[in-house]
């Protein structure tokens, strides 16, 4: 299976638009995250192993919870109920669609239905036992309200969704929270700085080093204090707050920017080189979506 690769003896990453994992105990599995939804990761998942699997999602977005259907019982953080309900609509579903500019609007039947899951709601308390793996919850709202990491201690290992991606988090969207909430949830994770080693996030690359922590709560301080440029796309303008190698796209209150911001935003040098800087941060995006996409197309034909 091109889209499998075995991390060690009992992990494997099953690589769709976002990269989904298996963790398989002595007794049960564990699946976080599904994918969007263009194959059915079941049938990867059995014929990776026979056990019991339980199904995790880290938040809910259409990128993770696609193949949520095609399991018994799903579970997701209490606060992203309506995160995954909004993001599961008909009508979100056909806006997504319609803004897809890659090779998933070949697939757009598959993706313009809302899918059906039984939701299991959890909260901070949750470990999954799998037999000989405790896997603890740990909340950590910014980029959805219920987003959460998953910590396997056992292996010091950290899964980190959407709130550890390298590069950037998106504070921007639909449902999204302040810098300071995600600032709390940085300061969070530094707490369990010494009971992990690896961080396996939700994109872009499996390298992922525990100074993104450091990184992320010295960028979210510059959001907070206004420091970034703005930048306006179709979702409307954000704030780009950067440290080193990470940014956070922070929305921005309309009601308070000034004449001189609109002004900076249309014309600032700054900005122009911040914009190039994004869209080349958008095309590794754009270029780990494509792969993606054609292991999947690659997989409908084998």
């Amino acid at each position: 299976m091109k889209n499998v690769i075995k991390l060690n003896e009992n992990t494997y990453l099953i690589k769709d638009v976002c990269f989904c994992y298996l963790l398989i105990g002595k007794k049960k599995a564990l699946l976080i995250d599904t994918g969007i939804g263009l194959k059915n990761i079941s049938k990867i998942v059995k014929k990776i192993t026979d056990k019991e699997i339980i199904v995790v999602n880290t938040h809910g977005h259409i990128d993770h919870i696609g193949s949520n259907s095609y399991f018994k019982e799903v579970h997701i953080h209490e606060k992203d109920v309506d995160v995954y309900n909004f993001q599961n609509s008909s009508i979100f579903r056909k806006y997504f669609i319609s803004k897809i500019k890659f090779p998933l609007s070949l697939f757009a039947k598959k993706l313009k239905k809302p899918i059906e899951s039984n939701l299991i709601t959890i909260d901070d308390t949750k470990v999954f036992e799998l037999g000989d793996r405790s896997i603890k919850v740990i909340h950590t709202p910014g980029h959805t309200p219920g987003s959460i990491c998953l910590l396997d201690e056992g292996s010091k290992t950290i899964y980190g969704g959407d709130t550890l991606v390298p590069i950037l988090v998106l504070l921007n969207l639909d449902y999204s929270l302040t810098p300071e909430i995600f600032l709390s949830s940085m300061e969070k994770l530094d707490n369990y700085r010494d009971k992990f080693e690896y961080i396996y996030p939700g994109h872009h690359s499996t390298d992922t080093k525990k100074d993104i922590i450091d990184n992320y709560i010295n960028a979210a301080k510059d959001a907070i204090l206004k420091k970034g440029e703005l930048y306006l796309d179709e979702i409307g303008i954000s704030r780009v707050s950067n440290y080193k190698n990470v940014k956070i796209f922070a929305k921005v209150d309309y009601s308070k920017l000034k004449l001189e911001d609109s002004i900076n935003l249309a014309i600032n040098d700054k900005t122009q080189k911040i914009v190039k800087n994004i869209k080349n941060t958008a095309n590794k995006t754009f270029n780990s979506i494509k792969e993606a996409i054609d292991i999947l197309q690659n997989d409908e034909k084998d």
